[in-house]
């Protein structure tokens, strides 16, 4: 069985007797994917390899808070963090704290994104759309976005103001980082925001 063949089993749910023996591939792919089904999470939030360890807390985020201060895993954890929807409140806290007290953070422009986060979950709900929350400055706008479609997003102000119909053309697009971010990258370019390269 190829090692596509076994991450693909494991997405699935099969094979899963011989998730014993796929825990020591070589490969990291095939052990991030164990870790993303939620296995093994105590055996791989050790594993020599970031990615690996990142996917344990996407998968098994009490893991965040617990391994966030370890030399070996703080990284990780905020790299997972990254790509969580609805990160816990106490991780922000935990974030923000210590990025604030390592000067050689290479993390400190994180600081304003993960406040922003804090500062949504903290917030009166509202009825008003995304747009509209992120046209007001309104932290509400961020909630179920990945932190990584968050700083997109505020980078999208730095080039120029963005115009309310990409924006809403932008926010309908939040299911799936990797296209909201060729969004903002078009915006950044130039280009028409719904571009897509052939």
């Amino acid at each position: 069985m190829t090692d596509t063949e076994k991450i693909q089993a494991i997405q699935t749910g099969q094979q899963f007797s011989k998730y014993d023996e796929w825990i020591h591939s070589k490969n990291p792919d095939v052990r991030a994917a164990l870790a993303l089904a939620g296995q093994f999470p105590h055996i791989l939030i050790r594993d020599e390899n970031d990615k690996v360890r990142r996917c344990v807390a996407i998968a098994k985020q009490d893991y965040l808070i617990h391994e966030f201060r370890d030399p070996q895993n703080g990284p990780s954890m905020i790299g997972a963090m990254t790509h969580l929807r609805y990160p816990p409140k106490e991780f922000l806290e935990e974030a923000i704290k210590a990025i604030e007290e390592n000067p050689e953070s290479r993390q400190k422009d994180l600081i304003p994104v993960f406040q922003l986060r804090l500062d949504a979950l903290n917030a009166e709900p509202s009825e008003e759309s995304v747009v509209d929350l992120f046209l007001a400055g309104n932290p509400l706008w961020t909630r179920g976005l990945e932190t990584i479609e968050v700083c997109n997003a505020l980078d999208l102000e730095k080039v120029q103001p963005i115009r309310k119909d990409d924006l809403a053309v932008l926010f309908a697009n939040t299911d799936g980082s990797a296209r909201f971010i060729e969004m903002c990258s078009n915006y950044r370019l130039g280009l028409d925001i719904e571009h897509k390269l052939p």
